[in-house]
């Protein structure tokens, strides 16, 4: 038996939750229950450094906090689970979909993992659509290979939406280790159709990161990327750097 609580952050009036579940293992798999934000665009699943989010207008973010149930099973290197998450505290999914952030989600997923490789391919199906609007089924297919020099990531998500309309996310990553210093870039472009947004938008993004020690590093990121599936909107950029330390 396992269990965990943790606080995100601390304000002058307010305390931010995280992650918190308890979990019960056993030679027959893995019962995990509690709440959690996770992430389920591409970027964020396979990815490196630019992170969905910053594309314009939430258009590649996929962010839940909610309530969930999972269990999963190990065979060797395969790994198979399902989850069922209850209405989110919080979504972004670009197209503003009615009625999404109170959407539960059943998902099943497939994982492999041996060596250099690891993929993994998951399927969600999405009920309680407001007026028959909504999130409908999420595909995800990817994984990393790693060739010691260079770790890549490559992913594919497809999302439905009723009554009519798709997102397809597509991303490419990849990672450098040069001693302390860490280079990664990635890139992602991200297709709506059959909406009013209909349009294709695209990002990259370049980081390096110092391990200054064990515990504490620097990180400077630079990221560009399409205000919004419309390029008549222009192009946004975003730099940060960030000094960070694990205690």
């Amino acid at each position: 038996a396992s269990a965990q609580m943790k606080l995100d952050g601390l304000y002058r009036g307010t305390t931010k939750s995280g992650d918190s579940f308890v979990a019960l293992s056993s030679n027959y798999g893995t019962l995990t229950m509690g709440v959690a934000e996770y992430d389920t665009d591409t970027a964020d699943q396979f990815g490196t450094f630019m992170g969905a989010t910053i594309l314009g207008g939430n258009v590649g973010d996929s962010e839940r906090t909610a309530d969930f149930a999972s269990y999963g099973m190990t065979f060797g290197a395969v790994g198979v689970s399902i989850r069922h998450t209850e209405a989110a505290a919080d979504i972004g999914l670009g197209k503003g979909a009615a009625g999404s952030s109170n959407q539960r989600e059943n998902t099943i997923a497939v994982s492999y993992g041996a060596g250099p490789i690891s993929v993994k391919a998951d399927y969600s199906s999405f009920d309680n659509k407001t007026s028959g609007a909504g999130l409908d089924t999420r595909t995800t297919l990817g994984g990393n290979y790693d060739l010691g020099v260079v770790k890549l990531g490559l992913g594919f998500q497809s999302t439905k939406y009723a009554p009519q309309g798709t997102t397809l996310e597509s991303f490419l990553g990849a990672s450098i280790p040069l001693g302390a210093l860490s280079i990664g870039v990635d890139y992602l472009n991200v297709k709506v159709s059959d909406t009013a947004n209909d349009g294709t938008a695209t990002g990259y993004g370049i980081q390096a990161k110092y391990n200054l020690s064990k515990r504490t590093d620097v990180r400077l990121r630079y990221a560009s990327y399409d205000a919004a599936v419309n390029p008549a909107n222009g192009k946004d950029s975003y730099t940060s750097l960030v000094l960070e330390h694990n205690f």
